[in-house]
């Protein structure tokens, strides 16, 4: 068996599915800014969200909208003005 074409596979299957991570992170991404109502770009200590933890919820396989619940129920949620 050719040692290189194995290795392409390999290769190849590690960006399809790094592809496949990024779209997935963006369809969640678009769907939290719509329950939020806003742009995700906040400033968590300021308003109560941010980008960063979004993207740790979505790493950890919770929903948009487990976020967005979470979000709105915190005393300093603000949605930030665009």
């Amino acid at each position: 068996m050719n040692t290189g074409h194995m290795e392409f596979a390999e290769i190849e299957q590690q960006l399809l599915a790094g592809r496949q991570a990024e779209q997935d992170w963006s369809r969640w991404y678009r769907q939290a800014e719509q329950l939020l109502g806003g742009n995700l770009d906040g400033d968590g200590e300021e308003n109560g969200y941010s980008i960063d933890e979004a993207h740790d919820f979505f790493c950890t396989k919770k929903s948009p909208l487990e976020y967005i619940t979470l979000v709105r129920a915190r005393p300093n949620f603000e949605l930030r003005a665009d």
